[in-house]
């Protein structure tokens, strides 16, 4: 695999994600605590408002989970190949 690019330096947050666990256990969850950036969290916090996730932790989780997904299918952490490939699936 090539490099890895160099993210960009963003402004830090500190978000703390619970352990509580709701509905079906799929691991054990652990307490802690991430910089993320502002924008990020303000997009996850809409998403929680709109009820398509049910809090903080319910969104990165899942957002992750994606992520990792797609990196173990593919190898590849392309975000173009991760979008091209969401924008299929929903057609």
């Amino acid at each position: 695999m090539g490099r890895r690019p160099k993210l960009p330096k963003v402004p830090e947050l500190t978000v703390t994600l619970g352990e509580k666990t709701v509905g079906k256990p799929v691991g054990a969850k652990a307490a802690t605590t991430l910089s993320i950036d502002r924008s990020l969290l303000d997009w996850v916090d809409s998403m929680v408002r709109q009820v398509t996730f049910g809090n903080r932790s319910h969104g990165v989780e899942f957002c992750i989970a994606r992520v990792k997904e797609f990196y173990e299918k593919t190898g590849s952490l392309d975000i173009m190949r991760l979008l091209k490939r969401t924008m299929q699936a929903d057609i």
